[in-house]
């Protein structure tokens, strides 16, 4: 619940990667068996496919880099 919650709300200041590696750590870290390198390829793995799918595939208009970053290398 509380993974879920969190990419809700660091969704549009961090945008979809840092907001998709946020959910799927704390998702993690809740369960027992808590590696991290598997978390980080799972990390990764995830947030390039979301990006696929959603922003390039659904043309869906979420952020993908944060608002802070001018230059974003992802269009």
């Amino acid at each position: 619940l509380i993974s879920s919650l969190a990419f809700a709300y660091l969704l549009k200041p961090l945008g979809l990667v840092f907001a998709t590696a946020a959910l799927i750590f704390i998702s993690a870290y809740g369960g027992h068996e808590f590696k991290f390198k598997e978390v980080a390829i799972l990390t990764v793995s995830l947030a390039i496919f979301s990006v696929i799918v959603f922003v390039k595939g659904l043309t869906l208009p979420f952020p993908v880099c944060p608002s802070f970053v001018e230059n974003c290398p992802i269009r």
